[in-house]
């Protein structure tokens, strides 16, 4: 029997799908992203896949249908489920449009059940550890518990996934587990961005941090990089030199595991500076950004945009706030459109001569240390701005909000302040104030 002939019985059989077509082999791989040569994924590792990863549009349709038939306890079933698997399986996209589409207004209301507290959140993150999840040589290292390996002061890594801004975040815990080392500790390891490294090596410095070239997303030219690993897609987690060092650790477990392990610590943190930015570089940046008007750097989306990230700012969306007097703003966008660096260059912005934005990471610190202010979205430079200790505010997108951004303050930092869109969407409002706000600023700086 050929393979993709077994998992289609399997599915069939074991989940009594009702499926018109054949789910060919390709297919699999397509859905759940495996497009990659080297791949080595086993038969067993289909066998728990459930019927909605191979929903297409047209399955949607009957989806959607029945469950506007489904009554309350059975839409929480069905929610807890989703996330259940979105965290075993990292299918992201796949729990937020399930989600969007149990969120609906329901007879009843199911609203509370949709709200999970910081602590679901974070268990739902830790256990997510993509791609080393189902690999039998790393399956064995992770641990979801802290308490007995730090006990016994064994050797733990901690690793990262996603993007760059998903170490930042999760790093502010980092402090609490410093603390409670001896001197002479040298039992925790962090992999980390290579971007990133010497930034927390400085901040840390009881902390190990193994840099890691990792990339998020990586094709065929970057084979090279990545030959030595067991499997590509490991390629969002390790290179060719962060492999070695990483085997030699026993215990492996998410960067998230971290602030879950200090909740306490870090729901009574006041939030602030956490990052220790190259003391020089400050001071040479301070000499070029060195003006009476208020210095506000502004970023309004991230780097990477899909479908799912259509939610963020638009710079035309800023014009009041890019033309209020006495303030000097700074751009801090990366991959701006000739439209984008039109307008901004109309309003006066400054982009910082020299610097990379997107992989001088030392420079980002160091120049955001010398701001007054920071906007921008829920994205890596917002996070950063905050991280070294400048007053951040984030400009709140509803497609973005999760649990740790609930609220006025954020719960990974409560130095940043949230500006949230109303539920009619309507951005106006929240930007008139923010002007206003940042007219009176500017008026108080001179």
């Amino acid at each position: 029997m050929r393979r993709w002939q077994y998992i289609t019985r399997v599915l069939k059989e074991k989940y009594k799908i009702k499926y018109s077509k054949i789910i060919r082999r390709a297919k699999l791989r397509a859905r759940l992203g495996l497009h990659a040569k080297g791949l080595r994924l086993k038969d067993k590792d289909y066998l728990d896949i459930p019927y909605f990863l191979f929903l297409d549009e047209k399955d949607w349709k009957d989806f959607e249908a029945i469950v506007a038939g489904m009554d309350d306890a059975t839409i929480r079933k069905a929610m807890s489920k989703v996330i259940t698997i979105a965290a075993k399986y990292c299918s992201a996209p796949l729990a937020e449009r399930v989600r969007a589409l149990l969120k609906q207004e329901r007879p009843g209301g199911i609203s509370p059940y949709f709200q999970p507290g910081i602590r679901e959140y974070l268990e739902g993150m830790s256990r997510c550890a993509p791609p080393v999840k189902h690999r039998r040589e790393f399956e064995k290292r992770l641990v979801f518990d802290l308490h007995e390996p730090l006990a016994r002061k064994e050797d733990i890594l901690f690793i990262p996934y996603w993007g760059p801004g998903d170490e930042v975040l999760p790093a502010a815990a980092l402090q609490f587990i410093e603390r409670e080392m001896d001197a002479d500790d040298r039992n925790i390891h962090v992999l980390c961005d290579h971007r990133l490294h010497g930034l927390f090596s400085r901040s840390f410095q009881k902390i190990h941090f193994i840099s890691s070239r990792r990339k998020r997303y990586a094709s065929f030219s970057d084979y090279t990089r990545f030959r030595n690993l067991p499997a590509f897609d490991l390629h969002t987690i390790l290179c060719n030199d962060s492999y070695p060092a990483a085997m030699r650790i026993r215990n492996w477990t998410s960067i998230y595991m971290a602030p879950l392990h200090h909740l306490d610590a870090m729901q009574d943190w006041q939030g602030g500076g956490f990052l220790q930015p190259e003391p020089e570089l400050v001071r040479t940046f301070h000499q070029g950004m060195n003006t009476s008007a208020l210095k506000v750097g502004i970023c309004w989306r991230s780097t990477l945009l899909t479908h799912k990230r259509l939610g963020y700012w638009h710079i035309d969306d800023l014009h009041e706030i890019l033309g209020t007097q006495g303030v000097q703003f700074y751009i801090y966008q990366h991959g701006m459109s000739s439209h984008e660096r039109d307008v901004a260059h109309r309003y006066g912005c400054v982009e910082l001569e020299g610097l990379d934005l997107f992989n001088d990471f030392e420079g980002l610190a160091a120049s955001m240390a010398n701001l007054d202010l920071f906007i921008g979205p829920s994205t890596f430079n917002t996070w950063l701005a905050a991280a070294v200790g400048c007053p951040t505010i984030m400009l709140d997108s509803a497609m973005l909000r999760s649990p740790p951004f609930r609220g006025s303050r954020c719960f990974w930092n409560k130095a940043i302040r949230i500006l949230a869109v109303e539920s009619d969407c309507r951005k106006e409002p929240v930007l008139h104030a923010l002007a206003q706000e940042l007219a009176n600023r500017a008026t108080g700086a001179k």
